[in-house]
């Protein structure tokens, strides 16, 4: 599979066996395909029928893709294809993944700019869209706005950034949207092309506050709400993530959510991720010195559980009478 153009955004369909794509081609595989198709996966090669009915006008470039209850949101630059409309560009849709045709009711007037970025969270019924527009509608919305993700509706949430949102990212609670683009504020609040705010009333997260000294492209979580360590990695044309040197790539922790007791102070909001305060395959862990609050728990015991096959590994088959294993056990009543 081939695109005579440049593929922008990827992202699986809900069955996993096909992969959504986006960007400035006009077509894939030799067949016409303007700026979106749906490709196989898993050795499946073929093309589908999304697309086959142009959608766009030529010069279609779509940026964002994000993927809804049987829709896929769009986000980019375009003309729509066969409308007595005026041939005047739009900047947000969703395609009906029944019928492969534009959703008659959600195309929000995006007023300049382009949407360079998507975020579906469906337990809340949003879209959230970030780039580099300035109103939707005759509304103010700077660089990042939200909508109802059925009629398309604008919703009141601003969190009235100034500058440029290149990608977004959700807590694992859904309670915070991370915003990485090229912006020095938030809502009046000193934020420099990182910032987290409220799903809920586009607050800013005063507990998560850092700082690239470039512009951030994209963003990619790992962890679970069970775990007691959610990573943020950030990517973008930076030199530094506060005064420490990450040229391109930085791994952050992030809000976690709510829950008792706290989570370990280790790896505080906003923060590097340290790799050393988990086990993690290719490293030794030793978590002996991880602070705890006082009081916390009643006793603490360290139980001597033999040799790690996982150092054994590392240590590329040399002696183990020298390593110990311990588990560190918290007791409390």
């Amino acid at each position: 599979v081939g695109a005579d153009g440049a593929v922008r955004a990827m992202i699986p369909s809900a069955s996993g066996n096909t992969l959504y794509i986006a960007g400035a081609f006009g077509t894939v595989a030799s067949a016409s395909r303007r700026g979106l198709a749906e490709v196989g996966m898993l050795g499946n090669s073929g093309i589908t029928g999304l697309g086959q009915t142009a959608l766009f006008e030529a010069g279609a470039d779509l940026r964002a893709l994000a993927l809804g209850a049987n829709r896929l949101y769009v986000g980019g630059t375009f003309i729509v294809a066969d409308t007595d409309q005026d041939d005047e560009p739009q900047r947000l849709a969703a395609v009906d993944l029944s019928t492969f045709r534009l959703a008659a009711n959600w195309m929000p007037a995006i007023d300049d700019g382009e949407v360079r970025s998507l975020h579906h969270l469906p337990d809340q019924n949003v879209v959230y869209a970030g780039g580099g527009f300035t109103g939707i509608g005759g509304s103010p919305r700077a660089g990042v706005a939200a909508f109802n993700a059925q009629n398309g509706e604008l919703l009141t949430w601003n969190p009235q950034l100034a500058g440029v949102v290149d990608t977004l990212a959700r807590s694992l609670d859904r309670t915070a949207l991370y915003l990485g683009g090229q912006f020095n504020a938030v809502a009046g609040v000193p934020r420099t092309n990182l910032a987290a705010v409220s799903t809920i009333n586009a607050a800013v997260l005063g507990d998560w506050e850092v700082a690239a000294d470039g512009e951030v492209f994209s963003f990619a979580t790992a962890g679970d709400a069970e775990e007691e360590v959610q990573v943020l990695y950030v990517g973008g044309a930076f030199n530094a993530i506060d005064t420490s040197p990450r040229p391109g790539l930085a791994a952050l922790t992030a809000l976690a959510p709510e829950r008792e007791p706290p989570l370990t102070v280790a790896n505080p909001p906003g923060r590097f991720f340290n790799s050393n305060d988990v086990a993690t395959a290719g490293q030794n862990c030793n978590d002996d010195d991880i602070p705890l609050p006082p009081g916390l728990f009643e006793r603490e015991l360290l139980v001597n559980v033999g040799r790690s096959m996982l150092r054994r590994f590392q240590m590329a088959g040399r002696t183990l009478e020298e390593e110990e294993v311990r588990d560190r056990l918290l007791l409390t009543y």
